[in-house]
């Protein structure tokens, strides 16, 4: 909504630098999702203090009643030792939103542990696939909405 959140409430990072004379930022918003930690900083600092980017904005997919983000995934598929990397897309195919995780494994075996670790935290439809490789990019890692139809 754009409105202040109280402390310890997770938002938006937005910067405002309204004491800067020749080019004052009024509003600069990053697309991070983050809180200030309520209460004293144990350094001393007098600043309030910011936590971890949990997320960002435009990184979050909602799916039914979930949100789904690539902090999620990587939290659910990283536990698994035998995980080297994945990517992530979110499609409608047959009426329904569908997960699709392509998976890059040390071991083959551990496809049936990926599988059901997922399906016990995400509450939809999931296709797991093996691949030997996932193709590096410059780009960061996303968790990518191909639901959207280009016009």
């Amino acid at each position: 909504t754009g409105a202040a959140l109280p402390e310890g409430a997770a938002g938006e990072v937005v910067f405002t630098t309204l004491t800067r004379h020749g080019m004052p930022l009024i509003r600069y918003r990053t697309g991070d999702v983050s809180q200030f930690i309520p209460g004293a900083c144990p350094c001393g600092t007098q600043l309030k203090t910011l936590a971890h980017i949990t997320h960002r904005l435009d990184g979050r997919v909602t799916i039914g009643a979930q949100r789904l983000t690539l902090a999620d995934l990587d939290e659910i598929l990283f536990s698994i030792p035998e995980v080297l990397d994945f990517a992530a897309a979110v499609t409608h195919d047959q009426g329904h939103d569908c997960l699709k995780i392509e998976v890059q494994l040390t071991d083959n075996q551990a496809l049936n542990t990926v599988v059901q670790t997922v399906s016990q935290r995400f509450a939809g439809v999931v296709q797991v696939a093996p691949v030997a490789t996932i193709p590096a990019t410059m780009a960061k890692r996303r968790l990518v909405d191909r639901r959207r139809v280009l016009e």
